[in-house]
């Protein structure tokens, strides 16, 4: 039997990549250097904090992708909300009921006005208001590519290569990408993504914020942006990674602080 030492020395040999540490921990700050964000990410869970500048409280979200639950908390009151697809899928079958009932009070030509305002709106957002029970609408599977830009840099700690972000035979974004293969991120840390795509299919809605579509198609790409910006949008957006690190996530980091209070998360809607 080999000893652990000839199994290391075979992977170095052979060159094959290490197994990277359970779990990291990314940092993301914004323009505004007080908009900060870290990102825990441990098998299928993961914990959002946001530390907001401008005044703005902070706020936190926790996804458990093995129970199929996202949890809201709220740090200032000190409560927090559990939402399932089952209950999520219930509030926007409720939301489409109650637009169907406010759209046949309308006069003809409200419901005409109303009509055209939702014919502006993206396909998951018509979705949420259109009728009960209606399919998701079908959607073309968007084309995208990656060009590089000729530029490197170096963030967090890593190199990355500059891509443009190609959607549909236009810039969608443009980039820094650290490789997957230098294993500061991997596609593996990416499950809770995956997985909170199966939960807003199962809920019956599609969420209309791009970056959890961006972190979906990830698998595609070169590797993970450690600077990203979308091109239709000012340098406010830009979002960059400060810090990367590797290693087991505590299970605390993924359970509700002690002694808040669950409220409900669409209580009042």
């Amino acid at each position: 039997m080999k000893t652990p030492q000839a199994l290391l020395a075979a992977w170095i040999v052979f060159g094959f990549a290490l197994p990277a540490a359970a779990g990291v921990t990314v940092t993301v700050s914004g323009e505004n250097k007080d908009d900060q964000a870290l990102i825990y990410i441990e098998g299928n869970k993961m914990r959002v904090e946001g530390n907001k500048g401008d005044n703005r409280k902070p706020s936190l979200m926790i996804y458990d992708g093995d129970a199929q639950k996202m949890i809201i908390v709220d740090p200032d009151k000190k409560t927090y909300s559990e939402i399932t697809p089952q209950a999520l899928h219930s509030f926007t079958d409720r939301v489409q009921k109650q637009m169907e009932e406010a759209k046949a009070k309308m006069t003809p030509e409200q419901r005409k006005q109303l009509d055209e305002m939702m014919s502006k709106m993206p396909p998951e957002q018509r979705q949420m208001m259109g009728k009960a029970g209606d399919p998701p609408p079908a959607k073309p599977k968007e084309q995208l590519k990656w060009e590089r830009t000729g530029t490197t840099q170096t963030v967090a700690g890593y190199s990355c290569e500059g891509f443009r972000e190609i959607k549909d035979g236009k810039v969608d974004a443009e980039g820094c990408y650290i490789p997957w293969s230098a294993g500061a991120i991997t596609k593996a840390d990416m499950a809770p993504f995956k997985k909170m795509e199966q939960f807003m299919e199962e809920s019956g809605t599609k969420s209309p914020d791009r970056r959890l579509s961006t972190f979906a198609r990830l698998e595609e790409g070169p590797g993970f942006p450690v600077v990203w910006k979308p091109a239709d949008s000012d340098s406010k957006a830009k979002q960059t990674v400060t810090g990367i690190k590797r290693g087991t996530v505590s299970s605390d980091k993924f359970q509700v602080p002690a002694g808040f209070t669950k409220t409900d998360a669409f209580q009042g809607h």
